[in-house]
């Protein structure tokens, strides 16, 4: 069994079946609630980043499956590795249905139990979620010869730079844990905004490592730096399995192993890292089966969730969206209905202490 969107998609699909089975009248009663208002929109990113790109896309197409049909406004509020927005609908945003996030989820913050992170994903209602890989990628001459290959970063001997947006954020601890534990001395850089300033950062020689996700990855780092001879992939999460392991996604080339392959690669078939640094791995590995979430605040309106989940449904059955998931991400889409989200964001919040505690230490202010 692996924790990933293709299993909770039978799910998803049976929602839609069972949603279809209620007949037009469920339709009609649930109408009015949106029309004639206002869904503000709130992205946890920055504008033209990896977060607002594919928030974005979902809102384009979801729009014309909510009954009533709303005018929508979007608002980016970035800061804290996402923290910012997430703390803001909890505890600001009107409990009314006016406020939808659509966030890069900050499980992370959550785990290692950060200051900036006043809330908890507990006090979230979960429309949907989109699974998503991520990719690591460097310059490639950071290494004589050129990193040609990903087991050629095992041979890069001086100090580069990475990059991330926050102590706390996916982004940052992945680096800091993944290139430690394969023994390659970097120096981290947190703070960008967004993964944009990260890539101009990249192009002028002045941060030379970071991770992005497929959406990412695709739509702004292949034509910039990876056609152009600049960068190249290392490796990808992968899926953890209910056995402890991981495998490979069905989503990303064969060409980009995973971080455990690539680990393996150096340390000999069948190794793991030590217990405490694998089950935080696994961690990271298992919010990526829940990267990108569609939320609206506890307390929220039934019917406004009912509505929205309904939406969301639909957009992930749209062949207009499923086209331009495609072209985005080179692959395709891996979504959860809200009440599968809830429940893997539940599960994921669940950590033994001992893992917390490791996991507390990659935090580097």
């Amino acid at each position: 069994m692996r924790f990933r969107g293709s299993i909770t998609a039978k799910a998803l699909i049976a929602g839609a079946s069972v949603a279809g089975m209620m007949g037009v009248s469920a339709g009609t009663a649930t109408a009015q609630f949106y029309k004639g208002k206002t869904l503000n929109v709130l992205i946890n990113y920055g504008a033209g980043g990896n977060t607002d790109v594919q928030g974005r896309s979902v809102l384009r197409f979801m729009e014309k499956y909510i009954p009533g049909q709303p005018r929508t406004v979007v608002r980016n509020m970035p800061g804290a590795g996402g923290v910012v927005a997430t703390n803001y609908i909890v505890k600001a945003a009107k409990k009314d249905g006016s406020l939808m996030g659509i966030f890069t989820i900050a499980g992370m913050a959550e785990l290692t139990k950060a200051k900036e992170l006043t809330v908890s994903h507990k006090d979230l209602i979960f429309i949907g979620a989109i699974g998503q890989q991520q990719i690591g990628h460097i310059r490639k001459d950071v290494l004589e010869g050129g990193i040609n290959k990903p087991t050629d970063i095992l041979k890069v001997t001086k100090v580069f730079k990475s990059a991330g947006h926050a102590p706390t954020s996916s982004k940052d601890l992945s680096i800091r844990l993944t290139l430690s534990l394969l023994g390659i001395k970097h120096e981290h850089v947190t703070g960008f905004k967004g993964a944009n300033s990260i890539r101009r950062a990249i192009l002028q020689n002045g941060i030379q490592y970071t991770e992005d996700s497929m959406t990412g990855y695709f739509n702004g780092v292949v034509p910039l730096l990876i056609k152009e001879g600049i960068s190249t992939p290392i490796f990808h999460t992968g899926v953890p399995t209910s056995d402890g392991g991981l495998v490979h996604s069905d989503t990303v080339s064969k060409e980009i192993p995973t971080f455990l392959a690539l680990y393996q690669a150096k340390f000999g078939a069948g190794k793991k890292p030590e217990p405490l640094a694998w089950g935080t791995y696994r961690k990271f590995a298992q919010m990526r089966q829940v990267l990108r979430i569609i939320v609206l605040p506890k307390g929220a309106p039934k019917q406004a969730v009912a509505d929205l989940r309904s939406a969301w449904i639909k957009t992930t059955k749209d062949k207009g969206y499923l086209a331009e998931y495609r072209k985005q991400n080179a692959s395709e889409l891996v979504p959860l209905g809200g009440e599968d989200a809830q429940a893997v964001v539940t599960d994921l919040l669940t950590i033994k202490p001992d893992v917390q505690k490791f996991m507390q230490t990659l935090v580097v202010r």
